[in-house]
C-alpha cells in the first residue's frame, strides 16, 4: 500500500522544521482546484514509499529531503463536489471540529485565531530537517504562490488562511522537548517489527496494528487505497503560569518550592523523560540528581503496582495513556490500546532562551505552544474519547475519591482539593488533596481533516469528469 499512502502516517517524518498551510478555495474555482490537487500530487506530495526511500538515502549522503502532505476537510470534499459515497464517512469528520466544541469543552470559536474561525478546505504540511528554516520557507512561499494563483478573470485559486511554523527544540541529550521543558513524544505506537529491535516490552508493548490509523479511502480507485483521519489543534502554553504553579505545588506538598517532584507528578514524567511511577531505585526525588534513564525504561512501564502513590491518577501521561488503568472500569487492555493515536505534533513560537535555562521573567505567557497533530482511524473512538472520557473526566480513575482533570490539557471545572498526591513517594498514608493545577494550555484553533489516498488526488480531475458524465446520463 506504500505507493498509495501519504507519508507521515505510519512513520513520523522526523524533521525538525515544519510549516502547516491552511487554505480555502475561491468561489467557483472547482475545476482549477481539482487540477491543482492532481498536479500537486504528481509534483509535491510524498508517499509512504518515497518517505522510506528518502530516509534510507539520507543515511547514505546526509542530504535532507522534503516531506510534503495534503489533507482535506469535510468542507473541502463538499466544495470539490465529491459524491457523498466517496467521502470519508466518519460522522465527526463531517461535522468538523467546530461542531465538537461543546462536547470537548473547547473555548468558543470566536476566541480562536482568525484563520480558524471560518471554513477551512485543506492543509498542506511541509517538513525539512535542515539546521535552519531557509530552504523550507522558500519552498513554502512557492506553494503559497501556487495556491494564490489568479485566473485570467482575476480570481484567486485559494486564500491562504494562515501558516503555522513548527520548530523543534532539543535538550542536552538530543531529545525533543516542549515549552514547559519536558521531553515529549515518547509514548508512541509503533507499526513495524523492525522498530522493536532492542526494546524491552515486558511491561508495555508499543507494537500496534496499522488498523489503528488506517481506514479504507472510499474515493480510492485501486486496491490498498487507504487514508487516515487527522486532528490539528493549536495549543497555546502559558509557560510562566505553569512554572509558577509547579513551585506553589512543590511548596504545598513538600515545603520546598525548588522540588522537581511536584511538577513531575503533574506531568507523570520528570523533565528528562523518566516516568514518575518507576521504583525508588530508578527515580531520585526532591533535589537529588535524577539519573539519565536508558531508552527502554522510558516506555517499558505500566501502573499495575502503582495505585496513585507514585504517579497520581490525574497526571498528564496517565490520563492520556493509562496503560491498563481502564481495565476494570469497563474496558480491556486491548480496547484501551485501540484508543491510541499516532501523534505527529511539533512546538511553535520563538524562545530567546532555551526552555530548560530560562529565568522566570524570561518565560512566555503566550505566543508559544504545541501544534498538536494526530492520525487515527476513528475520531470519536480515539481522539474525542481520550479528550472527553479520560483527559476531561474527573471520574476516570481507579482511585476513591476521583482525582480530577489532566493538569496539562484537561478542560473543565478545576476545583481545589480534588487532585491528590502522595507527599511521601509510594506511601498511601501520605496522600493528600492539593490546590487545583491546570488551565495553562488554551486552544487557539483547529480542524478535523483526512489524508486521502494518492490515486484520488492524482486523478481528481478525471474523477470529477467521470462523475459529471454519470450525472448527465
Amino acid at each position: 500500500m506504500a505507493p498509495e499512502l501519504q507519508a507521515n502516517i505510519l512513520k513520523s517524518h522526523g524533521r525538525r522544521h515544519t510549516a502547516q498551510l491552511f487554505f480555502r478555495f475561491g468561489h467557483g474555482q472547482q475545476p482549477a482546484a481539482r487540477l491543482f490537487l492532481e498536479e500537486f500530487a504528481h509534483t509535491e506530495i510524498t508517499t509512504a514509499q518515497q518517505q522510506q526511500a528518502d530516509t534510507a538515502q539520507t543515511k547514505i549522503d546526509g542530504q535532507q529531503r522534503f516531506v510534503v502532505t495534503l489533507l482535506l476537510s469535510a468542507a473541502g470534499y463538499a466544495y470539490l463536489d465529491v459524491p457523498l459515497d466517496k467521502r470519508p464517512g466518519d460522522a465527526r469528520f463531517a461535522g468538523g471540529m467546530k461542531a465538537a466544541n461543546a462536547d470537548l469543552l473547547d473555548p468558543p470559536v470566536a476566541t480562536w485565531d482568525g484563520g480558524y474561525q471560518g471554513a477551512i478546505h485543506g492543509m498542506v504540511l511541509v517538513a525539512l530537517g535542515e539546521r535552519t528554516r531557509t530552504r523550507l520557507d522558500q519552498h513554502v512561499r512557492a506553494i503559497v504562490k501556487r495556491l494564490r494563483h489568479k485566473s485570467p478573470k482575476g480570481d484567486r485559486l485559494a486564500t491562504v488562511l494562515c501558516v503555522e511554523e513548527g520548530d523543534s527544540i532539543q535538550n542536552d541529550d538530543g531529545q525533543d522537548i516542549e515549552h514547559f521543558g519536558y521531553v515529549d513524544g515518547i509514548s508512541q505506537p509503533k507499526f513495524f517489527v523492525e522498530e522493536m529491535a532492542g526494546l524491552d516490552t515486558t511491561n508495555w508493548d508499543p507494537l500496534m496494528p496499522i488498523s489503528l490509523v488506517l481506514t479504507p479511502d472510499p474515493a480510492g480507485s485501486v486496491d490498498n487505497s487507504f487514508g487516515s483521519y487527522f486532528v490539528f489543534r493549536k495549543l497555546e502554553q502559558n509557560v510562566r503560569g505553569f512554572k509558577e504553579r509547579e513551585k506553589q505545588l512543590a511548596k504545598e506538598l513538600f515545603g520546598d518550592e525548588t522540588s522537581e517532584l511536584a511538577g513531575a507528578m503533574a506531568v507523570g514524567r520528570f523533565e528528562n523523560g523518566t516516568p514518575v511511577t518507576l521504583s525508588d531505585d530508578d527515580v531520585r526525588i526532591h533535589n537529588i540528581p535524577i539519573p539519565k534513564p536508558d531508552l527502554g525504561k522510558l516506555n517499558n512501564f505500566n501502573y499495575d503496582t502503582d495505585p496513585g502513590q507514585r504517579c497520581p491518577f490525574h497526571s498528564h501521561i496517565r490520563k492520556s495513556t493509562p496503560r491498563g488503568d481502564s481495565v476494570g472500569l469497563g474496558d480491556t487492555l486491548e480496547g484501551e490500546k485501540n484508543r491510541m493515536m499516532a501523534r505527529r505534533g511539533i512546538i511553535y513560537g520563538h524562545r530567546f532562551v532555551h526552555p530548560n535555562q530560562a529565568e522566570f521573567e524570561e518565560m512566555p505567557t503566550k505566543g508559544v505552544g504545541l501544534l498538536f497533530m494526530s492520525f487515527q482511524r476513528d475520531l470519536a473512538a480515539q481522539f474525542e474519547f481520550i479528550q472527553r472520557q479520560w483527559v476531561n473526566n474527573a471520574e476516570f480513575s481507579r482511585a476513591t475519591p476521583p482525582t480530577g482533570l489532566d493538569p496539562v490539557i484537561g478542560q473543565g471545572p478545576l476545583p481545589d482539593g480534588v487532585q491528590r498526591y502522595a507527599t511521601t513517594y509510594g506511601d498511601p498514608a501520605s496522600t493528600q488533596a492539593a490546590s487545583a493545577f491546570g488551565g495553562f494550555v488554551t486552544l487557539k484553533g483547529g480542524e478535523y481533516l483526512f489524508a486521502p489516498c494518492m490515486c484520488f488526488l492524482r486523478h481528481a480531475t478525471s474523477a470529477a469528469t467521470q462523475q459529471q458524465m454519470a450525472m448527465q446520463h
